[in-house]
């Protein structure tokens, strides 16, 4: 029924095979036309449907290997945050040691200064008890 070089159909050779009626013949043909052409229409669709589902594959593709990589830009971050803040306390244990250590340098320095203005004013009664002494004695 189908000429196969060109897919035409050839009615006269339809016609004369077959034993009903050419109405029902040319219907037939119509049919077979009408779903031809739907068939055609939804293969097109089909592969438009399945091309656009592949670009957006690719599209979902790259945003998950871009917030894949922005997850592991953040986390490096943290680390580098997490490392800044250990050194900062560090630091400040530090700082604070070394306050510490200065607060008990000064306090024994002033309690030292004091012991010594105490010894120098002893020395200096007993100078002046002597000196007074001897004048008195002469």
């Amino acid at each position: 029924m189908f000429d196969s070089k060109n897919q035409d159909v050839d009615l006269l050779k339809t016609i004369v095979m077959n034993s009903n009626d050419a109405a029902r013949v040319l219907d037939d043909i119509y049919s077979q036309a009408l779903l031809e052409l739907a068939g055609k229409e939804f293969i097109d669709n089909y592969r438009s449907a399945v091309a656009a589902l592949y670009q957006e594959n690719l599209s979902l593709q790259k945003q998950k290997e871009d917030l894949e990589l922005a997850k592991k830009d953040l986390e490096n971050y943290q680390i580098a945050l997490d490392d800044q803040k250990e050194y900062k306390e560090a630091i400040l244990v530090q700082a604070k040691n070394d306050e510490s250590q200065l607060n008990n340098l000064i306090i024994e320095r002033s309690e030292s200064s004091e012991k010594l203005a105490a010894h120098l004013s002893e020395v200096n009664n007993v100078y002046q008890k002597t000196f007074e002494e001897i004048a008195a004695a002469k």
